[in-house]
């Protein structure tokens, strides 16, 4: 659990061991105190977090001035001047989820002959509704293209309709403006 907090209260993956042991000293470690051990004084948080590093949670690196290129330190000693980088991961739960799930839908992709007939039938549907609106969506940018063809053509200047179709914006967005 310490590691865990230590890891959300840091906010980058390196970070210099002055600035753990101020993390242990500032006030949201306070309020967690109940949970995770006792830091109240400079010498004991410096104590804690040699601990931690004991562990293996995180590693002791160099980092050259003016340059952002890390290198591991052969002797793994904590100090506070020290540069660390974590090497704690969290909580592997949610990664092991996701691999059950992507087996459990391949497993059920392999055996869709094995489906009863009904849900055959509305795969079928939503592919097809899928496909339609692929469909509509490559027709609607074919329609943009041939409208802009005819205005460069006829008045010598383009212009769009939807303008932000294929723009890295979300859905809504790619409607908006009509024109431009």
């Amino acid at each position: 659990m310490f590691a865990t907090w230590m890891s959300r209260d840091l906010p980058n993956w390196w970070s210099a061991g002055k600035h753990a042991v101020n993390a242990i000293l500032r006030e949201p470690y306070k309020k967690y105190s109940a949970a995770l051990p006792d830091a109240s004084d400079r010498p004991t948080a410096e104590k804690l977090i040699a601990e931690v590093h004991q562990s293996g949670f995180f590693l002791r690196v160099e980092k050259p001035p003016k340059s952002k290129t890390l290198s591991l330190q052969p002797i793994q000693v904590f100090s506070p001047d020290a540069f660390y980088i974590w090497v704690y991961e969290g909580n592997q739960w949610w990664g092991t989820l996701m691999g059950l799930g992507v087996l459990v839908l391949t497993l059920a992709g392999v055996m869709f002959p094995l489906w009863p007939q009904f849900m055959r039938t509305g795969v079928y549907y939503l592919s097809l509704a899928f496909l339609g609106l692929l469909g509509l969506f490559f027709g609607l940018i074919i329609v943009r293209f041939i409208v802009w063809l005819v205005l460069v053509l006829t008045i010598g200047r383009g212009g769009w309709i939807f303008p932000n179709l294929l723009a890295d914006v979300g859905i809504v967005e790619s409607f908006i403006p009509t024109w431009g």
